[in-house]
C-alpha cells in the first residue's frame, strides 16, 4: 500500500499524461492521500463502480482539486499503477534482468521461474491490472497508450536480452523477432489465466503449477529448436 508521505513520479510530471503534479508539499502529501484512498477503494469494489466523490471524501481532498491535478479517473488509475508498478511490482522482476541472473540455468528454468513471479503479480495485483488493460484497449487517448506502452516495455526490453542470450547457447542464430513474439505470446497466456479468470492465491494450487511449466517448457522449445 502506498504510505509515503509525497506524491513521487519517475520525476517528471510530464511521463504521466493527465497529471499536474503539485509542487508544494502540502499539495503533494494532498495528492498522496487521494492515490493511496483511491488504492484502499480499488481493493475492494470494482473501478467502474468508484465515485470521484467517494474518493473525495476518503481523503479529505475535494473533488475540484482531485480533477484539478488528474484530468479524469482514468488519469487517476493511471497514476496510480505507475507508482505501484515503480515501487512495488518492478522490484519483483529484477533478478530476472540483472547479467548475472541467467549463470547456470536453462531456457526452460529461468522462464519458470520468471513465470512464477508474473502469475503471483497478476493474482496479487488483479484489482488494478485488470482495469488497467481495459482502458489501454479502449481508450482514444493517443498519450495514454504510449505510456502504457512504455510501462510495459521496461521490464521486457531488459528481460528479453538474458532471454535472448539463454536461447543463443542452443541456437546461435535465434533472431530479436523471436524472442519478442515468444514474449508477447507468454504475455497473454499468462494474462488469460491468471488475470481474466477466477482469482486465484498464487501458486498454491497444482493447476497453476502445470500451466508455468508447460508453458516455459513450450517456449524454450519455440526459442531453442
Amino acid at each position: 500500500m502506498i504510505d509515503k508521505d509525497k506524491l513521487s513520479v519517475r520525476g517528471r510530471d510530464e511521463e504521466i499524461p493527465g497529471l499536474y503534479l503539485p509542487k508544494q508539499d502540502r499539495s503533494q502529501q494532498a495528492m498522496s492521500r487521494v492515490l493511496t484512498q483511491f488504492h484502499l477503494l480499488l481493493k475492494k469494489q470494482a473501478f467502474a463502480d468508484i465515485q470521484m466523490s467517494a474518493v473525495s471524501k476518503a481523503s479529505g481532498v475535494g473533488v475540484g482539486t482531485i480533477y484539478f491535478r488528474f484530468s479524469s479517473k482514468d488519469h487517476l488509475l493511471i497514476a496510480l499503477a505507475e507508482k505501484i508498478t515503480r515501487e512495488e511490482i518492478e522490484p519483483k522482476y529484477q533478478q530476472f534482468i540483472l547479467p548475472d541472473s541467467i549463470q547456470k540455468q536453462s531456457l526452460e528454468e529461468f522462464l519458470l521461474a520468471y513465470f512464477k513471479v508474473v502469475s503471483t503479480v497478476f493474482s496479487d495485483y488483479r484489482y488494478l491490472l485488470k482495469p488497467l488493460t481495459l482502458l489501454s484497449r479502449e481508450t482514444s487517448d493517443e498519450k495514454v497508450t504510449e505510456f502504457l506502452n512504455r510501462m510495459n516495455s521496461n521490464i521486457q526490453q531488459k528481460l528479453s536480452k538474458n532471454m535472448m542470450g539463454l536461447a543463443r547457447r542452443s541456437k546461435p542464430a535465434v533472431t530479436a523477432k523471436s524472442v519478442e513474439l515468444a514474449i508477447l505470446w507468454a504475455g497473454a497466456s499468462l494474462r488469460e489465466e491468471f488475470l481474466y479468470k477466477s482469482p486465484k492465491s498464487g501458486l498454491t494450487h497444482g493447476e497453476d503449477q502445470s500451466f508455468v511449466q508447460e508453458l516455459s517448457k513450450a517456449l524454450a522449445g519455440y526459442l531453442e529448436a
